[in-house]
């Protein structure tokens, strides 16, 4: 026996509400990336308080011979600072798309 191929017809109101489904989608993922990119600015700026704070702390801790210490605020301050320049790509790339 011949089995009958079946195709899928799409009818007009069929591709619209594709069109619509794809309309929404669209527009929930860009929700989404907006809300991305607000948590991850909001993180950024944590990340600015983090390494101001911790930049006091190092004065005290240099004027106060801990230079060990002083100098592991350091490091901390520079891994912020090369992190903050990644989580400031991430937020560009996001509100681009």
């Amino acid at each position: 026996m011949d089995e009958e191929r079946l195709e899928p017809k799409i009818t007009p109101n069929l591709q619209d509400q594709l069109f619509s489904l794809k309309d929404e989608s669209m527009h929930d993922s860009f929700q989404a990336n907006i809300a991305a990119a607000d948590a991850l600015t909001l993180l950024l700026h944590n990340q600015h308080a983090i390494c101001a704070a911790i930049e006091e702390v190092t004065t005290w801790l240099s004027n106060n011979g801990a230079r060990n210490s002083a100098v592991n605020a350091v490091t901390a301050m520079e891994t912020l600072d090369r992190n903050a320049q990644g989580i400031t790509d991430a937020i560009l790339r996001l509100r681009q798309s």
